[in-house]
């Protein structure tokens, strides 16, 4: 995977765009953990122990109600 990603980086148009979305999700999240009832739903989240699958399922399950 590291091989295919410094490939791809290697485009300055491509590069470019990862960057910028990259930028854009850090700065999101800086704003949604400034907000105290983010801070309390990231809390209780990461009191949830659950393994990579029902991660998924449960993300998946949110994605659908909305």
């Amino acid at each position: 995977m590291r091989a295919e990603y410094e490939r791809l980086m290697q485009d300055d148009i491509l590069r470019a765009a990862h960057e910028a979305g990259f930028e854009w999700h850090k700065a999101k999240a800086r704003e949604l953990h400034g907000m105290p009832e983010f801070r309390d739903l990231y809390t209780q989240a990461l009191e949830v122990k659950l393994n990579e699958t029902e991660r998924v399922a449960y993300a998946l399950s949110l994605d659908m109600e909305s």
